[in-house]
């Protein structure tokens, strides 16, 4: 990571070089994966990393999500809702909670009946988001912002027609009124694909907030 050159919006290269260690969570998608399935792939990857983190010589209670559209949702999610079970669990530390002390997420949904309401062709051709009214609710971030939430960064480009910055702007206002610590930065001119210049920033604003409220490790 720290030899590569290639900058994108989830480079970690940044944050490994100003001495972070990351853990890149690939997490299932559709049409194999639900987003039930989804959402556990990122809880899960918490759980087991949390108790292993003296191997990596890193703080468990220093630990922050940070992910760009998809990922940014699932982040947010992960971060902000109440603790699931997983079914089954023989682990020890499938039973350890998935909670994490800073979030960052770029071009994220967050209010899934929204976003299909303002665009039904999304529900049409994208089978994750084919869901009851209960289940977008559920799979939504903004349904969980409450005052005890950790400090949270989002940004979003005022151009993007993927996921419209209202998706951006409605959970900022959520977390604004519910007292939680969060910044918004819109990106002037930026859609949901990024210039290397665009995505240089983005990568520069994570390192500053999990500076701010995790610290280098």
């Amino acid at each position: 990571m720290s030899k590569s050159d290639t900058w994108h919006v989830l480079s970690p290269r940044l944050l490994v070089l100003n001495g972070f260690t990351v853990f890149e969570i690939r997490h299932g998608s559709e049409p194999k994966f639900e987003m039930s399935e989804m959402v556990g792939h990122i809880r899960r990857a918490v759980r087991f990393i949390k108790p292993k983190a003296s191997d990596y010589g890193v703080n468990p209670d220093r630990m922050g999500l940070w992910g760009g559209s998809e990922s940014g949702h699932l982040s947010l999610l992960v971060g902000m809702s109440p603790e699931v079970p997983i079914d089954g669990a023989i682990q020890g530390w499938e039973l350890n909670q998935a909670t994490v002390a800073a979030i960052v997420a770029f071009a994220a949904p967050t209010d899934l009946a929204r976003v299909v309401a303002d665009n039904p062709k999304e529900r049409e051709k994208r089978v994750v988001l084919r869901l009851s009214d209960e289940q977008y609710q559920e799979f939504s971030p903004v349904s969980y912002v409450t005052n005890g939430d950790s400090p949270t960064l989002l940004m979003h480009g005022n151009a993007d027609k993927v996921v419209p910055i209202v998706q951006g702007e409605i959970m900022f206002r959520k977390l604004q009124s519910s007292g939680v610590k969060s910044e918004y930065i819109e990106f002037e001119e930026t859609s949901h694909s990024l210039t290397i210049e665009q995505a240089q920033r983005g990568v520069s604003e994570d390192l500053k907030w999990f500076e701010k409220h995790l610290g280098s490790q």
